[in-house]
């Protein structure tokens, strides 16, 4: 705690986004349908949650993760906000006490201010990296690589300066540390 590395060693709900992501990438190997990926994504989701302790982001992540994935088992569109605040409404259900916990609302903050900031963020950086509409030949193969990696690190700057932005006042305000 004292040298601030101690987040390394929690369980948040980044890695429960990891495991699911990994997941997916095998589902996609193997060719499931993405209706079917809740079927396989939520028990593995739970367990993982539950033989991690429970922390708040974790269960947070793990909620948001499994109504996310169960939209297109219903036949809906998956919807981030929605998601993240039925996951608040289930968790303060359980545990109304959570409200006044630094990891809930650090988590839940730090979600809000990803899907909050990071889309108007990412708009200038979209616009800059389309191809040419009036170019007549087709891209080479290598350019097209380049302009994904380009929208990889620029994903990862922003969502990493839109978490610090909402992060840094309440950690400072919280644990007065910068």
């Amino acid at each position: 705690v004292a040298t601030g590395t101690y987040h390394i060693f929690a369980i948040s709900g980044q890695h429960v986004a990891i495991l699911a992501l990994f997941i997916i990438v095998v589902l996609q190997a193997q060719r499931v349908c993405r209706v079917q990926w809740f079927l396989f994504v939520a028990p593995v989701l739970i367990v993982f949650t539950l033989s991690t302790g429970l922390s708040s982001s974790a269960v947070r992540g793990c909620l948001m993760a499994l109504l996310v994935f169960l939209g297109p088992l219903l036949h809906r569109k998956p919807d981030l906000p929605s998601a993240m605040a039925l996951a608040a409404i289930l968790i303060l259900a359980v545990d109304p006490f959570q409200l006044f916990d630094y990891g809930f609302l650090l988590s839940f903050g730090v979600v809000a201010g990803l899907i909050v900031f990071c889309p108007p963020m990412l708009k200038p950086v979209e616009l800059r990296l389309m191809p040419d509409p009036w170019r007549l030949e087709p891209e080479r193969p290598v350019v097209q690589v380049w302009r994904n990696v380009e929208r990889f690190i620029a994903l990862l700057l922003v969502s990493s300066l839109a978490a610090w932005a909402v992060s840094t006042p309440l950690i400072a305000r919280w644990f007065n540390l910068v």
